[in-house]
């Protein structure tokens, strides 16, 4: 072996002959440094770069990469082999340097992701609107001043409508005296009616019984107690729109109070029938709905048909919900809910929903008509009711919306308010185009519908 080599392997071994007993310090981490039990990974010297730090999708540092880099150390004492003696080989603890870090991390791809669903807007309702207004089931909005365009018994109904806001015929002629006479010790409203001959009418007494004056005055106060108290949908729900629903359409007659073709009901929980469903239109639900009970209608064998009919429908409902309920009872208006002030779009989205699916099905049942029939003489078409009805609420104020078709075109009419439970006279209003509305459901809707489903019961099945 040359000299040479020789010469610089005698100098190793005199290194490795280092007295490292003097070298305490020295000597615990060269002890570790040869563990085969682990393999430490060397820090870099003050001068040298820290390595870049591998960024998310997002352009965030990970979590893991921001705590490793926080505390240089932390690699360097996993094992046992700790000195209790020397803090510094203790186990070491996240850094509250790392700990903001991470947390600032989190924060900006929270903050990133909020950004980001808000530009795409995947839940505006306006997006969904308009995204149903270029389908091919196309869905148009429309305002109800635009009356060139109106069905002729789309424009009646407005007609009446603006003479209930008019305070014209909004209380029975029946009732004139009592209201005249306690009504203003109740409320100074009552004054002001009293004093307006238009607004008492015989032909209202036929729509339906005009409330008394301390059953307004309990609406009156609780509406003003959820506004004063800042209620949320729910509270307006429960102490204002389901008593005044239940003043305008439910007469207490023990043993028969429910004993009646037309009915309301909460159905909050009622979801919509995929097939039904506009396909740019989002799942939604409303809050109540009023329907029609086959089981009393004067045909007794009106349910039948309707049995029949479901075993051809999407889940056996006889609707476009689910809803146990609603399998066998039609439905008639649908009504959304909000508290005041909130959700205006959403709760126009969630009604054009919910019309535009009924009328989807009614297209459905109207076709399979035609298909089963052997003549295409008087066979009956949505142009025969000529609008859907709805309702939207928010807080105090009542909002009717309906719904028209033609064809594979759907416009959804709305701008007209019934009346607000900040008054005394608004709540008249509104009773009085409740109990108009279901003048409307019984004497058209209804005679209708049930003609169609007799048509379609047949048990000859629809092709395609």
């Amino acid at each position: 072996m040359p000299p040479d080599i020789l010469n610089w392997l005698h100098g190793i071994e005199t290194a490795d002959a280092i007295d490292i007993s003097l070298q305490p310090r020295l000597s615990r981490n060269l002890k570790r440094a040869h563990s085969p039990s682990r393999l430490s990974i060397p820090t870099p010297p003050p001068e040298m770069p820290s390595p870049k730090k591998r960024k998310t999708a997002h352009g965030v540092p990970s979590a893991a990469e921001s705590d490793a880099s926080a505390d240089p150390d932390s690699n360097s004492s996993q094992d046992g082999d700790q000195d209790p003696q020397n803090p510094q080989d203790m186990t070491p603890r996240a850094s509250r340097t790392s700990a903001l870090a991470h947390s600032r991390a989190s924060s900006q791809l929270s903050s990133h992701r909020t950004t980001s669903s808000s530009r795409t807007g995947g839940s505006s309702p306006r997006k969904h609107l308009a995204a149903m207004a270029l389908s091919s089931r196309y869905v148009e909005q429309e305002d109800f001043s635009e009356t060139a365009r109106q069905p002729s018994a789309l424009s009646a109904m407005r007609s009446r409508l603006m003479s209930v806001s008019h305070r014209r015929g909004i209380l029975g002629e029946s009732t004139k005296s009592l209201i005249s006479s306690i009504g203003p010790a109740l409320h100074v409203d009552f004054a002001t009616l009293a004093e307006y001959d238009g607004c008492f009418s015989a032909q209202r007494d036929t729509l339906g019984s005009t409330p008394l004056p301390e059953d307004v005055v309990y609406i009156l106060e609780s509406a003003r107690e959820c506004k004063l108290m800042d209620q949320g949908e729910s509270g307006w729900n429960v102490e204002v729109h389901h008593p005044l629903l239940a003043m305008a359409l439910r007469k207490r007659q023990p043993g028969h109070t429910y004993k009646n073709l037309f009915k309301f009901m909460s159905c909050s929980s009622a979801p919509l029938i995929k097939e039904y469903k506009h396909p740019s239109a989002p799942d939604k639900k409303i809050d109540f709905c009023i329907f029609i009970d086959p089981k009393h209608d004067q045909q007794p064998d009106m349910v039948s048909h309707v049995n029949n009919l479901r075993s051809f429908l999407p889940l056996q409902s006889i609707n476009i919900t689910s809803d146990i309920p609603l399998l066998n009872r039609p439905l008639a208006v649908p009504i959304e809910t909000k508290r005041t002030g909130e959700g205006g779009d959403d709760a126009a989205l969630q009604v054009s929903t919910w019309l535009e699916a009924q009328l989807e099905l009614l297209h459905r049942l109207v076709r399979r008509c035609q298909v089963l029939s052997s003549t295409d003489d008087d066979l009956p078409a949505l142009s025969d009711i000529g609008f859907l009805p709805g309702l939207i609420i928010q807080g105090h104020v009542w909002n009717f919306v309906a719904a028209t078709r033609q064809d594979n075109e759907t416009v959804i009419w709305s701008g007209m308010s019934i009346g607000a439970t900040s008054d005394v006279t608004g709540i008249y209003q509104i009773v009085t185009f409740l109990q108009i509305l279901r003048e409307w459901v019984l004497n058209t809707y209804w005679p209708w519908l049930s003609r169609v489903i007799r048509l379609a019961s047949s048990t000859v099945p629809v092709p395609g």
